[in-house]
């Protein structure tokens, strides 16, 4: 009885055996392919303004007089500024005769970004013709500081040197977002 019993052992181990080689496996093993992955973020630089053109009146002819004011807002996005001094900056093709342009950086207005501008000095800046003349900065909120986005506000007047005649004036003012 025994040798009956050990040979139904058998073949059933032997059975087991012969299901389990041919039977597909209930969980396959697993194979994987890596991926070297890079993510690419492009530069960016934009500088907009409100305003295109704008005429500036003097109230009077005299030497001293002042025109009316004109702010422009510029919108600002740039995700690369390593510059600090003179991000923004103004310049005249041509200098009126007895008269200056001045500007002045009014405060920035942060939409987002780890960094933000401010005026290089205080007051209105006289603009010449000679060379760009820094009006803002960018200063380090969080972070690297590098990603500015946000609105500036400028205002610009003219002086008279001396007394004026009558005419009028068209000149080309170039504003400068520099982000390196």
């Amino acid at each position: 009885m025994n040798s009956k019993i050990n040979q139904k052992k058998i073949f059933s181990v032997i059975a087991i055996a012969l299901m389990v080689a041919f039977v597909p496996k209930a969980f396959a093993d697993a194979v994987s392919v890596s991926h070297s992955v890079s993510l690419a973020v492009p530069t960016t630089l934009a500088f907009s303004a409100n305003e295109t053109n704008f005429t500036l009146t003097f109230a009077d002819y005299i030497a001293t007089s002042e025109t009316d004011t004109k702010s422009v807002t510029y919108t600002v996005k740039a995700n690369n500024m390593t510059k600090t001094a003179g991000v923004v900056t103004a310049k005249l093709d041509a200098l009126y005769d007895n008269i200056d342009f001045k500007a002045d950086v009014g405060s920035y207005t942060k939409t987002s970004g780890n960094g933000s501008l401010k005026e290089t000095a205080a007051g209105f800046t006289t603009i010449t013709a000679a060379s760009a003349v820094n009006l803002a900065d960018r200063q380090t909120d969080s972070g690297n500081g590098k990603t500015v986005r946000g609105t500036l506000p400028i205002t610009y007047k003219a002086t008279a040197k001396e007394d004026l005649s009558a005419q009028t004036l068209t000149g080309v003012l170039t504003i400068s977002l520099i982000d390196a």
